[in-house]
């Protein structure tokens, strides 16, 4: 089964791929040292086209945006998997999808108004974790995705069972401070789901 995170920018510009990769990576060794894992690990990041998965080159100055067709794909070197990132424009759908929660989660309603402006900006992006992914991806790519949001003043949004609905929409702040958290999660499943990677974490070897 696949999850996802979803970030909804809170303004423009768009970071550039070498803006997102520097503080991601950041983030994900600070999070995961304030978590017990007290090892570094690098992401890279990679264009790719959709149908064939083949590289697309591209300038790291380049804005995190692509046509459709195209996805990005961040990874961990020698650790295998990823995750995989789309762009989308916001629709009519998000829009009516969006009155639906706003009108039926209080989490939302919490943050309507940042929630409102987010869509107003006019796109979004979904990172998507397959199954049989490492442990440093399980837990990577919602650090990537709270780090875009941070650095476009945007919220990280999932119903798709990524950690607790309860928690969602959310800021990058709000997701570090109880994302693979285990004493912090709301349901007893995410809690033994990062308790369980966590550990693999901590005994596994950086190359």
């Amino acid at each position: 089964m696949s999850t996802t995170f979803e970030v909804y920018p809170g303004r423009q510009p768009v970071p550039t791929f070498e803006e997102l990769l520097a503080l991601a990576q950041r983030r994900l060794n600070e999070q995961l040292w304030l978590r017990g894992v007290q090892k570094e690990f690098e992401l890279r990041c990679e264009l790719r086209e959709g149908r064939t998965h083949d590289v697309v080159p591209v300038p790291s100055a380049a804005s995190f945006q692509w046509p459709d067709g195209r996805y990005a794909w961040i990874f961990v070197p020698q650790h295998g998997g990823g995750t995989d990132v789309t762009s989308f424009a916001v629709g009519d759908d998000e829009v009516e999808f969006w009155n639906d929660v706003l009108a039926d989660h209080e989490p939302a309603r919490l943050l309507a108004d940042k929630v409102r402006a987010c869509l107003e900006v006019g796109l979004f992006w979904m990172f998507r974790r397959s199954a049989g992914q490492p442990p440093i991806i399980n837990f990577a790519y919602g650090i990537i995705a709270a780090a875009l949001a941070e650095l476009t003043d945007g919220i990280v949004f999932s119903d798709d069972s990524a950690w607790d609905y309860a928690r969602f929409p959310a800021t990058a702040r709000q997701v570090y401070d109880w994302y693979f958290v285990p004493h912090r999660a709301l349901e007893k499943k995410y809690a033994q789901w990062a308790e369980n990677n966590l550990s693999c974490l901590k005994g596994s070897t950086v190359d």
